[in-house]
């Protein structure tokens, strides 16, 4: 981004606060992509109409939940932000939500386990198997294909997450007061990747758009 409304933008904090509004008009954009300069004039809307179109809604906190979430849903989902928030032996099996071996077939998100490993709840989840089906953030993990998750080690977890092959998982789950099971078909972390629009490269999570000169920019 180059300009907002003809007012030069250096940082992301700048163009953040153009961008904004405090009302509905539209604002000109004038954007570089692989050395070519082009402007946009895009309308802004409010944000609760941006959040309710993708099916969002936030709460008093800032915390954002699907617009479906029941008040039993939201108690559970703050019950567990503030326990992950104090947790003193955090662990994380699949950080930054994806296999380090793309090959894997998983369902899609990344478990944080603490409490001496008795606690294992779903964590960072992308556009996948799990959140297709409908298994959310906060979601603890009782069982997987029959097996308790906890006290396993983070490598044990991945473990019983992942695949070298195409197969279903079964996975049960507490959500607050409610029980539930879910049987996905697991998907190669390869192609999850993809459809999220990331790629990795050195190592990196780089956006899938973004052009080779620019990719250090993420490093």
């Amino acid at each position: 981004m180059i300009s907002v409304d003809g007012y030069a933008v250096k940082t992301s904090q700048e163009a953040a606060q153009f961008i904004t509004s405090s009302s509905p008009s539209p604002v000109r954009l004038q954007m570089a992509r692989e050395d070519q300069v082009y402007s946009v004039m895009v309308q802004r809307e409010e944000f609760t109409t941006l959040l309710r179109n993708n099916g969002l809604r936030m709460l008093a906190n800032g915390a954002l939940v699907g617009a479906d979430a029941t008040d039993a849903e939201i108690k559970h989902f703050l019950s567990m932000t503030s326990a992950v928030e104090n947790a003193k032996d955090l662990s994380t099996a699949f950080p930054g939500h994806y296999p380090a071996n793309k090959e894997l077939y998983y369902p899609g998100f990344e478990v944080f386990t603490w409490d001496a490993g008795t606690q294992v709840v779903v964590a960072g989840i992308e556009d996948g198997p799990a959140s297709r089906a409908g298994i959310r953030w906060g979601d603890r993990i009782i069982a997987v294909n029959g097996i308790d998750p906890r006290k396993k080690t983070v490598v044990e977890l991945e473990s019983l997450l992942s695949s070298p092959k195409r197969t279903s998982m079964t996975l049960i789950i507490n959500r607050g007061d409610l029980q539930k099971t879910f049987t996905i078909e697991l998907a190669q972390g390869a192609d999850i990747l993809r459809d999220n629009h990331w790629q990795v490269v050195n190592g990196k999570l780089v956006p899938l758009w973004v052009p080779e000169k620019y990719r250090s920019c993420f490093e």
